[in-house]
């Protein structure tokens, strides 16, 4: 089955997975969690997971004994971790995870010891091979058709499509999170609009301005989650969409249509599991 990968931060964060898994499923694509994408996210979203809890019930756990806290915290943890895990295992997930052998451990880690010492900010030969140099590796070894991350800052994306262009590929890898709608999209805003209505979107309100404003703060959420950047000095495909939607003038009927789709309902329904597992756990 076709597919994409994603690094840990677009898995992480509810908005961003959400959106992906949702254009996953719509597509009929598989998103392959790359092993080390996989171990980061596991130590990952008990992190923002707890703190997503610590953020909204800060009034009622300040009333707690710190061994209370202690206990509904782990909770909150383990709670994430277990919907995570469970989601994997899911027929119905887009979520791919690729397992590695010893034998293609080794492999990789030859990959990386290729690739460009200037690719990544902070490596030092010396150290083990992990986090964005081992991540990139893995999706060179599985061969991957697309890698969308949105570490600017610690990966030069230019430099490693370069050097793998260089090596044979016939067009990018790693794409940021504004060229991965592009490519997914095949250059289509009017389709990357409707994936946002549906994907972004929690549900329809009666009253027809709630619902722009409800759309305005998702577009203002994705913006904060990387879905921004600009390419080449140029907008990108979220600009894109806003100049879409000031024009559009069938707003509220386009966004009816958006949530009959059972790719939507399927994204949305993960994104429930989790908050009732936390509920529940607490």
């Amino acid at each position: 089955m076709e597919g994409f990968a994603v690094d840990t931060n677009l898995l992480l964060h509810s908005t961003p997975r959400r959106l992906l898994c949702g254009i996953a499923l719509e597509t009929g694509q598989q998103i392959h969690v790359l092993p080390e994408v996989h171990n980061e996210v596991l130590r990952g979203i008990t992190r923002v997971e707890r703190r997503r809890f610590e953020r909204r019930h800060k009034a009622s756990l300040a009333k707690r004994s710190t061994q209370e806290k202690v206990k509904q915290i782990r909770a909150v943890e383990d709670a994430a971790k277990g919907w995570y895990l469970s989601e994997l295992e899911r027929g119905d997930s887009p979520l791919n995870l690729a397992f590695k052998s010893e034998e293609d451990a080794f492999e990789i880690e030859r990959i990386a010891s290729e690739l460009p010492e200037l690719a990544f900010q902070k490596r030092r030969a010396s150290e083990p091979v992990a986090g964005d140099p081992l991540i990139v590796s893995e999706a060179v070894y599985f061969d991957i058709d697309l890698l969308s991350t949105n570490n600017l800052n610690t990966i030069n994306h230019g430099l490693i499509n370069r050097w793998l262009r260089d090596k044979g590929w016939n067009r990018p890898l790693i794409l940021d999170p504004s060229q991965t709608l592009e490519r997914l999209s095949n250059r289509s805003v009017q389709r990357c609009y409707r994936w946002l209505l549906a994907h972004m979107m929690n549900t329809i309100h009666e009253i027809d301005e709630e619902n722009h404003h409800a759309f305005q703060r998702a577009l203002n959420r994705l913006e904060s989650s990387g879905f921004d950047q600009k390419t080449n000095g140029f907008e990108g495909v979220l600009w894109d969409v806003k100049e879409y939607y000031k024009r559009d003038f069938r707003f509220q009927e386009n966004l009816r249509a958006t949530f009959g789709h059972a790719a939507r309902q399927a994204a949305f329904d993960a994104e429930i599991r989790l908050i009732e597992a936390v509920r529940k756990a607490v």
